[in-house]
């Protein structure tokens, strides 16, 4: 599973979900903000992967122009979109490789 730009789940306890979960989240995201996340991480399974894209925002993670509250991303659409997608790619795979494709784990 992955949880890509959102705070979910808000209230769903899947802390023993026996499936591989990726969280990806961005460091200026107004919306799902680093708080309301964090907030939320002992509903998830320990071994969570947890990517945080700095100077990513909510907006950025699709292609509907600017959210109301969302904060003022400091990178490119383009390069939060490309780290997204590697880190989408990556899960799927059921790899780990670590940091190569340019996210930072969060929240550790």
């Amino acid at each position: 599973m992955v949880l890509i730009g959102t705070s979910h789940p808000k209230t769903i306890d899947l802390s023993d979900a026996r499936i591989p979960i990726t969280k990806v989240f961005a460091s200026n995201d107004g919306i799902a903000t680093v708080e309301m996340i964090s907030s939320t991480r002992s509903l998830l399974p320990t071994d969570t992967r947890w990517i945080e894209i700095e100077g990513g925002n909510h907006s950025q993670f699709g292609h509907y122009g600017h959210q109301l509250f969302d904060g003022a991303p400091t990178i490119s659409r383009e390069q939060q979109q490309a780290i997204t997608r590697a880190a989408l790619m990556e899960a799927l795979s059921g790899g780990r490789r670590g940091q190569s494709w340019g996210g930072r784990r969060g929240l550790e």
